[in-house]
């Protein structure tokens, strides 16, 4: 049963980050970008599970195509909607290897990825709070996931999504860090910026 108060908050989360002019989108879109490649995680990351960004979710275009360049693996979500299951396919860098899901979002056509090859995934939200709590679209799909694997995860966000406390609840699953245009936060234990310097 839907919970009222995320219910709630998704609408408010979401009003904001659409509220956003499409500029400003751009802008902290490209700074969080940069930050996340010039992080150390990234760069010691192989194989990245990523997502192809919708609507007005921080821009990831930029972020998989140097990735690719830098000679990693991308990987981005393919879903089953009848089991409510999400695996992960690779991804060549080719828009004509993306095809729709029933949601709308572009999902790519390669092969499977063995969740234990996966260095580091990359999670959307539509809010994060500094304890790593993540609101997601509703569905359970990346909770699910995250659960089965043992990897750095890094919440993708502008800071208008950054929530003092969100709720969170058993089957929930926090991510260890946050990306913002202001800057890259651990949410495990020091809850401290470390700032955009490279591979700091």
């Amino acid at each position: 049963m839907p919970n009222p108060e995320k219910q709630r908050l998704r609408k408010f989360y979401l009003d904001i980050r659409d509220c956003l002019p499409i500029k400003l989108r751009q802008k902290y879109s490209q700074q969080i970008s940069r930050c996340l490649v010039n992080s150390q995680m990234f760069s010691q990351a192989s194989t990245i599970a990523a997502y192809c960004s919708f609507g007005s979710e921080v821009e990831t275009g930029k972020l998989i195509s140097t990735a690719i360049n830098q000679g990693k693996k991308i990987c981005l979500p393919t879903t089953n909607p009848e089991t409510k299951a999400m695996f992960f396919s690779y991804y060549d860098g080719n828009a004509h290897n993306l095809v729709c899901n029933n949601f709308g979002l572009q999902e790519p056509t390669g092969a499977l990825v063995d969740p234990s090859l996966l260095d580091l995934i990359i999670v959307p939200g539509i809010s994060f709070d500094f304890s790593g709590a993540r609101l997601g679209y509703g569905a359970g799909y990346y909770d699910r996931f995250l659960k089965t694997v043992n990897c750095p995860t890094i919440g993708l966000a502008f800071s208008v999504q950054i929530a003092k406390k969100l709720p969170f609840n058993s089957y929930d699953v926090r991510v260890a860090n946050l990306a913002t245009e202001e800057g890259l936060f651990s949410t495990e234990i020091t809850k401290t910026k470390k700032g955009c310097e490279e591979n700091e």
